[in-house]
């Protein structure tokens, strides 16, 4: 059957696709929101806990280039033990009427994410704020970690000078919610810093430069994606759902041939678009019973060892264990494709593989067996370059021993279902030579298998 033809079978109508893609206000209007600039996406920065500790640092410290002075520090930490009641500690109002403009800021300092530090020297008994931050965004703590940060600091103060006040607060700032595990902690959302953050701007446009203004909206939008409270992303979801059910065939299709590989329809014409079990199918010179078939992989069984296992009985023999397990055959062979990942993955390349895999038999000793006559069929033949076990192959308990080795091509447009399909007539025919070994090695192996009843 002709690729041309099994497309045809598959595809939604060229109006379908039409009433999608061409002229869809709906489409234009999500893909303009996808592609909207923002800096801290396209460094990749959004979802990485450190460098968000690193912005609160930066708008926390009075000092920096932000214009907001100590505005966003004393919001911040006010809010954070708003309506704490707590005898000899500071108060919410205490923190909103207090200069923290020489207030210190330290990131990853003694393992915590951010400690914030406020020394008041001319009060009658000097008096330290300590506030010590843990951020967590997408992360969770872990037992015991909050109170080894409060027990630290405690240490630290209390070894410095004992003349100085210690005012010890601890923060637990999450995008989720997750109550912080040592209640001396008290917990504040990330939501609360977009509020506080917007409110803070409003407040203080007047001293913030134009560069500053853009990046703090930029990270103002992350924050509210990242917290769900985005209306834009709240639209463009429904919408997203709209399209989605109106065009559901042709999305279907998009994912499932778009995201994916030609590697079925590679397979399909491969082997002449199969749709039996164990059908036989003549590729090159040689033939193969088909097994089965996914979007990344094709399994099957070369003739002559479907042959060894199946002697001169009609019926074939069972291979106790291997029922369930693909062909219900102890070998099973398949081609494989695997796009590249990474962060030099460009999208198209991937790699083609041919394995072969002795499975489940759970009488020991034929299993041992059947891959000694493999592994002397490598040797005799002069192939243990491409047939190789694991050390251990053979031990009583293992329940499956791949064997092949230098068994992958390179493909360099797994898009492309005619370059897929070229690679696997060469590794097919490259192996040619490892097939028949086994095959010849394999003779007279059904007299180990137990006769169908």
């Amino acid at each position: 059957m002709k690729l041309s033809e099994i497309r045809k079978d598959l595809e939604p109508s060229a109006l379908a696709f039409e009433k999608l893609f061409v002229n869809n206000e709906g489409l234009a209007e999500i893909e303009a929101y996808i592609q909207r600039f923002n800096p801290i996406k396209v460094m990749k920065m959004e979802h990485m806990e450190i460098r968000h500790s690193a912005i609160l640092a930066w708008l926390f410290d009075p000092k920096e280039s932000h214009g907001l002075e100590d505005k966003f520090l004393k919001a911040f930490l006010s809010e954070s033990i708003r309506g704490r009641d707590e005898k000899g500690n500071i108060t919410a109002l205490d923190v909103a009427r207090a200069d923290l403009r020489d207030a210190t800021i330290r990131v990853e300092w003694q393992h915590i994410d951010l400690f914030v530090s406020c020394d008041f020297t001319h009060l009658k008994k000097p008096t330290t704020w300590a506030f010590v931050i843990e951020n967590k965004f997408h992360s969770t703590q872990y037992k015991g970690q909050l109170q080894n940060y409060r027990e630290k600091i405690e240490a630290i103060f209390d070894a410095a000078d004992r003349n100085i006040d210690i005012k010890i607060n601890g923060i637990y700032l999450t995008l989720h919610d997750d109550p912080p595990e040592d209640t001396s902690f008290v917990s504040l959302k990330y939501h609360d810093v977009v509020s506080l953050l917007e409110n803070t701007i409003q407040q203080n446009a007047h001293s913030l430069t134009p560069e500053v203004s853009v990046f703090l909206t930029h990270y103002i939008n992350i924050l509210n994606e990242a917290t769900g409270m985005s209306k834009t992303q709240t639209k463009m979801e429904k919408l997203a759902r709209e399209l989605y059910l109106e065009h559901k065939k042709v999305i279907d299709f998009v994912v499932e041939h778009g995201a994916s590989t030609d590697f079925a329809f590679a397979a399909r014409a491969l082997f002449d678009d199969p749709s039996e079990y164990l059908e036989l199918k003549a590729i090159g010179k040689r033939s193969f019973y088909y097994n089965d078939m996914g979007n990344s992989l094709i399994s099957f069984l070369p003739e002559s060892w479907a042959d060894a296992f199946d002697g001169d009985s009609e019926d074939g023999y069972e291979w106790p264990g291997c029922e369930d397990w693909w062909a219900a055959y102890p070998i099973i062979a398949w081609l494989e494709i695997k796009q590249d990942s990474g962060a030099k993955a460009d999208g198209r390349k991937g790699q083609l593989r041919l394995i072969a895999e002795v499975g489940r038999l759970s009488d020991w000793p034929t299993r041992k067996n059947l891959i000694e006559r493999i592994k002397s069929a490598a040797v005799q033949n002069k192939m243990t370059k491409t047939i190789k076990f694991q050390a251990g192959a053979e031990n009583e308990g293992k329940k499956y021993s791949k064997f092949l080795k230098h068994n992958s091509l390179v493909v360099n447009d797994v898009h492309d279902s005619e370059e897929i399909e070229k690679a696997m007539r060469a590794l097919l025919k490259r192996f040619e030579p490892e097939f028949d070994a086994i095959g010849e090695a394999l003779e007279g192996f059904h007299t180990y298998g137990k006769g169908a009843e």
